[in-house]
């Protein structure tokens, strides 16, 4: 009897699913034709929904003979459906005609705090160091997400190490995200559309990392006519062009570079003090054009280039009778090229495919020479480099039932150390490892009763390593129970792998990332995460609050015996590395928002322990990790004052980052040499801490339009740490307040404990001017009159 009830169910459901069709398309702006990523699609009928993704593709299936479709800052459409067939249709939202007078950053409230939405106009109202909006920096608001140190773009995420997080431009993976050393992030927000970020609950498709996702979605250009726009602050000068090259290809294209390149030469120049040249610059450089070949295929292409230079050169002596000449070098940074394909094969069926390249390179660059041919020339350099295809299908099978499959291959090319030297006796020192990864992921949405969603899928695959071979099986699970009114509950787990590690140097600004591979000695790392939170909205989504916890359990990590100052270091860097660690984390995310209206903004709170675990540190004892914050507040204000004027402040609180105390100090001897040095007796591991970190910045934006030429103009104010904070960086110990280092030879003198603070109260200023073709006239053009600020 019940194998009766079971098999007329199961064909009333399938005969009700095939009385509907189904509905797919983009959703675009109706003036650019940028895409329109998270606009709601509904069912006027059941008011079963969905809502466009990263393409800003959509896939619905209804019975209904009409489509609501909205999004923030558009007019909302009606579409209507032909239901005697499936649909592929594009729609075009109109812009608002006005402008609020009020800042709304999402109406739809946030299912779960795994995953966060960041846009454009979020990103703006954030402080920065250098009065310009900062990608990375902007997530550090929300809960579990906290900087390595003072400014840093570092990421430290529920407790997971800076190299455990995939930062992914557009489909395509990049490996470095910083400048200076980790105080600005590489991204131009001039370029960016949306940022997804996931802490947890990783779809299948995504994985290599332990820690997070950053999905950045880039513009597309604007096809309605050639416009850009050109800023200036005090760290760097920016530019960004957009147009389309025919009515189907558009194009976007941004750079940046810095300004005090010339001015650091200037103030060495100057300095009676100093017997060098020094000179510090970045750029970056994006393009990305779009080719919509018609309805239902597009075509894109991606490059990223990104560079930070050091350079050290001495000045001329006259006492220097061989006219010596020493140069030091110094270059890293990232290059990325991509093209992918998004192509809807029918109503049903969606495909993405990219192809890629990133790389990753640091040189150490140094030479001397004279009149009397004395000479040499060292370059170290250490690199990683990826080769990737990615290529996810989905399926809509069914009312409620997604299916979403992909295939991942990537070849990768490890190269932790280059030595070479040139001179009478060449000499060279190359080691280099290469991994193959290659996995296929599949994963199924549902829905069931009009109040659960839930996400069941596998990442299957295997890491190929120099000399070995490592299968693994990595199962997701999600679900959302909504109960309207009382908000919604997720469950998530999942497991995760990774085959690359980071080494962060701490000696100077120039060597900054290491990445060394996994291979038969160092095993992949792996993670296992469970969590669970409540999401409600309040008020039409007015306010919304997140309450989460999670657990997690990291396996196999890496740790270098000793910091590393200088890529020469590296020649034994299998030898220097501890492996075997065990890390476990567990913690509390709470994040109140309040989404629209004249005053918007946030407050997070992250509770959290972070330890890990090796067999030949801390004699083999559980240790707190270098970065455990236990207690991280941010509270983020925005007062939209008027159409021109908004003021924004950002409040940041954080636990002192754990230290090893110093118990005592004692003489020892040196049993090579029989020197007697003086020598530091330490504590337990990371068993004490710095003082408390806690920071104000304050922002001010004016926008207007210029009266003679029609510009519209913003400037930007900022103010880091307005209330002079001096936050530890580090400790060290000496017998005076003079930043030297102690040392045997003054004597067993009194120590004391001194800090250092890198970042005072910083005043910052910034300027931005957009313009079209109509702007732009070379003829008798005056760039002095062109940036003019006119009332």
């Amino acid at each position: 009897m019940l194998k009766v009830q079971f098999v007329i169910l199961f064909t009333l459901s399938v005969l009700l699913a095939n009385s509907q069709v189904t509905v797919s398309g983009y959703v675009y702006d109706a003036e650019t034709n940028e895409a329109i990523i998270g606009a709601n699609i509904v069912d006027s009928v059941n008011s079963n929904g969905t809502s466009t993704n990263s393409q800003a593709y959509y896939s619905i299936k209804t019975n209904s003979t009409e489509l609501k479709v909205s999004f923030i800052g558009y007019e909302t459409q009606i579409i209507k459906i032909n239901q005697s067939q499936n649909n592929i249709q594009n729609i075009y939202l109109k812009p608002l005609a006005y402008q609020l007078d009020e800042v709304v950053i999402r109406v739809e409230s946030d299912k779960t705090v795994n995953v966060a939405k960041l846009e454009l106009k979020e990103i703006e109202q954030i402080p920065s160091l250098t009065a310009q909006p900062d990608v990375v920096k902007s997530t550090q608001t929300l809960p579990g997400i906290q900087s390595q140190s003072e400014a840093s773009s570092l990421l430290v995420v529920r407790g997971g190490d800076p190299g455990q997080n995939l930062f992914i431009l557009d489909n395509t993976p990049l490996i470095y995200v910083n400048h200076l050393g980790g105080f600005m992030s590489v991204f131009n927000p001039d370029i960016i559309n949306n940022i997804t970020i996931y802490k947890s609950g990783f779809p299948a498709k995504f994985g290599g990392k332990l820690s997070s996702i950053i999905d950045i979605t880039q513009r597309s250009g604007s096809a309605n006519g050639f416009k850009g726009s050109f800023g200036i602050g005090l760290t760097d000068v920016n530019l960004s062009l957009e147009g389309k090259f025919t009515d189907k290809i558009t194009y976007i294209f941004t750079t940046r570079k810095t300004l005090f390149d010339v001015l650091m030469i200037a103030a060495s120049g100057l300095s009676d003090g100093g017997d060098y040249f020094i000179s510090y610059g970045f750029h970056d450089v994006n393009f990305k054009s779009v080719w919509k070949i018609n309805s239902r295929n597009t075509i894109s292409m991606n490059l990223f280039q990104g560079d930070d230079y050091l350079k050290i050169w001495n000045k001329k002596d006259d006492l220097d009778l061989f006219n010596s000449k020493i140069k030091a070098n110094n270059i890293w940074g990232s290059l990325m090229g991509a093209v992918s394909w998004n192509s809807i094969i029918s109503p049903k069926i969606f495909i993405k495919t990219n192809i890629s390249y990133s790389g990753y390179r640091v040189k150490d660059l140094q030479s001397f020479n004279n009149s009397i041919n004395q000479g040499f020339k060292n370059k170290f350099e250490s690199k990683v480099q990826e080769i990737s295809l990615n290529s996810v299908w989905s399926f809509n099978l069914m009312r409620n039932w997604t299916l979403i499959g992909g295939l991942h291959l990537s070849h990768f090319i490890y190269t932790p150390y280059d030595y070479r030297v040139l001179g009478k006796e060449n000499y060279y020192e190359v080691l280099s490892e290469e991994i193959n990864n290659s996995s296929i992921s599949l994963s199924n949405k549902f829905k069931f009763f009009k109040f659960i969603e839930t996400e069941l899928g596998a990442r299957v695959g295997n890491y190929f390593l120099s000399n070995s071979k490592e299968f693994f099986i990595e199962p997701r699970f999600d679900i959302n129970f909504n109960f309207n009114k009382l908000g919604v509950i997720n469950f998530n787990y999942m497991q995760v792998s990774q085959a690359s590690h980071l080494l962060i140097s701490s000696g100077n600004i120039y060597v900054n990332e290491i990445w060394i591979p996994s291979c038969k000695d160092i095993p992949v790392s792996s993670s296992l995460q469970k969590s669970l939170s409540w999401s409600k909205g309040f008020y039409d989504n007015m306010f919304s609050l997140n309450i989460g916890v999670y657990d997690k359990e990291l396996y196999n990590l890496i740790t270098s015996e000793k910091n590393v100052y200088y890529l020469s270091e590296l020649e034994n860097w299998k030898q220097s590395i501890e492996t075997g660690g065990v890390g476990k984390v567990y913690g509390l995310e709470f994040m109140f928002k309040k989404n629209c209206g004249k005053w918007t903004g946030l407050i997070s709170y992250h509770l959290s322990k972070s330890t890990r675990k090796f067999h030949n540190i801390n004699d083999g004892k559980e240790y707190l990790y270098e970065y455990n914050r236990p207690h991280d507040v941010s509270i983020f204000i925005n007062r939209k004052i008027n159409k021109k004027l908004s003021l924004s402040l950002v409040w940041n609180y954080q636990s002192g980052l754990p230290i090893t105390p110093v118990l005592g100090r004692q003489n020892v001897v040196d049993p090579h040499t029989n020197e007697i040095y003086e020598a530091f007796i330490y504590g337990e591991r990371n068993s004490s801490k710095m003082k408390d970190y806690h920071r104000l910045d304050i922002g001010l934006k004016y926008e207007t339009i210029s009266k003679k030429r029609k510009l519209k103009t913003v400037w930007t104010f900022s103010i880091y740490n307005a209330y002079n904070r001096q936050n530890p960086y580090l400790y060290y110990y000496n017998n005076n307040s003079s930043p030297e280092i102690h040392r045997p030879e003054n004597g067993f003198a009194k120590l004391n404990l001194y800090q250092i603070s890198f970042f005072p109260i910083l005043p910052s200023v910034s300027y931005k001017v957009y313009f079209g073709k109509e702007d732009i006239n070379f003829k008798g053009f005056s760039l002095k009159k062109w940036l003019n600020f006119e009332e």
